[in-house]
């Protein structure tokens, strides 16, 4: 017989209790907002639990706020997660329902505390109809288990605080084994909290908000592990130099910060620091004001360039683990990694010789540890490369059903993994399901909302379905949120001034998208050319393209289709190829 549901009188009880907490009862903001969840759960509201509903009825936005757009209501949802799961680990450890947000949504969980289960659905008419997939069960990795070191464990005695490192959540707690060292090979990076510089109103709210944002944004990409919130607190209250306790602990970069406030507003300084020799790679100032709600904008906008700057795939922690590859032999867990490096620099170049290595590594990878969905998600993308940019002439289909399978494969291990959902968006929006392709496009979105590359990607493809205006306004905030962004993201634009009939724009853009290795461009210089009567230059670009790829008489509709452009835009391009001198099938 199946266990009783909780009753709404318990489920309300517990709100009660965490509203009236000390975690909350200074965020009036926060309370409304879970006040608003849970009600609209009780009451089966599916509509009241989407980020449009919460902008509008609880934050009070405009009615044309758009979610997608504007991160407030991704923002406070995070930071309700880091409230509850802080008040259930200390004042409410022995609530006996305890409510909790999982990751992906806004829906609340309601878990009877003796279990930790779920609670069984309510009735069919109470329960809102969930269409995002469950995360599967937990495949641990040995690079997912983490354990510090006994000197972090000597400095952090007489601290409450439990220390850890955590994969994916800013709370998650590991176990403490003073013999080991930290068994993990993916770099570890902790925030020490943000230092309030005076005591001026707001200062100190700004510093723990930046701590806490920038720790739940680091944690979306699920190629570090990031030291729990509360652990790196420890690690700055224990005395002593906090970013020698950090190598100890076996972390290999911190976030450092401080906040002060002038007559203009609020100025911010963050740092990132090597632990290896104390040296700083990354620092910068932000100003913004502290009026109305300047100083939430100002962390939002912090969070995403710090993230930017640390993790993105051509962020500053990747450049300087794919050169100590290049040099090191590695431990097994360390080279399926070091596939990811590899894939990350074909991206950069897209060279066919960086395509062949980097395909051949994950394919190794994924052998070696099957249940990497990092790995599956970027090698779904390789498979699709192969089709786009004519490694392979798949007539048949196998190498888009094979990109589907592994895509499938890296969403089943982590349903959670925006890099997974980004990658199953991008299989199905080459497969022509522009319906799929939207739906996991905007969960990998809501999952990471500040990964420059996900804009970029992303971006790019619902420009090409039709949107251009959204599309290409989500590329250039890609290019605003990482500046050492990789030519390739400057594309869309190119195609964009070239539907358009603008081919000077065209080529300008081109100009900006130095990647001689690349199809693509290849081939867009060719049609430009050809549009503007620029016989030599024209001939020339034709000729690199057949270099590049002898076949593209033959296959450049091809190669146009996968991107799913308009039928009378890959007309037009194939009518500049010809103009250029190229015959295109």
């Amino acid at each position: 017989m199946g266990e009783e549901p909780i009753p709404d009188e318990a489920v309300l009880a517990a709100l009660a209790r965490v509203l009236a907490s000390a975690e909350l009862e200074g965020s009036p903001r926060l309370q409304a907002f879970l006040r608003h969840i849970v009600e609209a759960r009780l009451a089966g509201n599916e509509r009241a639990m989407r980020a449009y509903a919460i902008g509008v009825d609880v934050f009070e936005r405009p009615a044309d706020f758009d979610p997608q757009a504007e991160s407030l209501v991704r923002v406070e949802a995070g930071r309700l997660r880091q409230k509850l799961a802080a008040y259930y680990a200390g004042e409410g450890k022995a609530d006996p329902v305890r409510i909790t947000l999982p990751k992906g949504g806004y829906v609340p969980r309601f878990e009877a505390a003796r279990t930790g289960a779920p609670a069984p659905a309510r009735t069919a008419a109470r329960a809102p109809a969930l269409t995002r997939a469950k995360p599967a069960p937990s495949h641990r990795r040995p690079y997912r288990v983490a354990f510090l070191t006994a000197a972090l464990i000597a400095i952090a005695i007489g601290i409450a605080a439990h220390l850890g490192l955590e994969r994916g959540s800013p709370t998650a707690p590991v176990e403490v084994n003073g013999a080991a060292d930290l068994a993990r090979q993916t770099p570890a990076i902790g925030v020490l909290p943000f230092e309030a510089l005076d005591d001026a109103p707001g200062t100190t709210t700004v510093a723990g908000g930046l701590t806490a944002l920038v720790t739940a944004e680091l944690t979306h990409f699920r190629q570090f592990f990031v030291l729990a919130r509360r652990s790196a607190l420890a690690l700055a209250e224990a005395g002593g130099d906090p970013i020698r306790a950090a190598a100890e602990a076996g972390l290999d970069y911190v976030v450092d910060g401080t906040v002060r406030r002038d007559d203009e507003g609020f100025v911010v300084t963050a740092s990132l620091i090597s632990t290896e020799d104390a040296g700083v790679l990354w620092t910068r100032t932000f100003t913004g004001p502290h009026a109305g709600n300047g100083a939430l904008a100002l962390e939002s906008e912090i969070a995403a360039a710090i993230v930017t700057a640390v993790a993105q795939p051509w962020g500053l922690v990747n450049r300087q683990l794919s050169r100590a590859a290049d040099q090191a032999d590695l431990p097994a867990s360390l080279a399926s990694y070091a596939c990811i490096l590899a894939a990350d620099h074909y991206y950069a170049t897209y060279a066919p010789a960086d395509y062949t290595a980097a395909k051949t590594c994950l394919e190794r990878a994924v052998r070696t540890e099957p249940d990497y969905a990092h790995a599956w998600a970027y090698l779904a993308y390789l498979r699709l490369e192969a089709l786009r940019y004519g490694y392979t002439h798949d007539p048949a289909g196998q190498e888009l059903a094979a990109a589907l399978e592994a895509a499938r494969k890296a969403v089943e291990l982590e349903p959670e993994n925006a890099v997974a959902q980004r990658s199953l968006a991008a299989v199905l929006f080459t497969a022509g399901d522009m319906d799929g392709f939207r739906r996991h496009a905007d969960l990998a979105l809501e999952l990471n909302p500040n990964d420059s590359d996900a804009l970029a990607d992303l971006g790019g493809k619902i420009a090409y379905s039709g949107d251009w205006e959204r599309g290409l306004a989500m590329r250039a905030r890609a290019i605003e949120l990482n500046p050492a962004h990789p030519a390739s993201y400057r594309i869309p634009f190119v195609i964009d001034a070239y539907r358009r009939g603008d081919y000077a724009a065209a080529r300008g853009e081109l100009e900006q998208s130095d990647l001689p290795d690349f199809l693509m461009t290849r081939l867009l210089r060719a049609a430009v050319y050809g549009r503007l009567g620029l016989q030599r230059q024209a001939a020339q670009a034709v000729q690199d393209l057949l270099e590049l790829a002898p076949d593209a008489a033959d296959r450049a509709g091809e190669y146009l289709g996968y991107w799913q452009l308009p039928p009378d835009l890959v007309e037009d391009l194939l009518g500049g190829l010809q103009s250029a001198g190229l015959k295109a099938a």
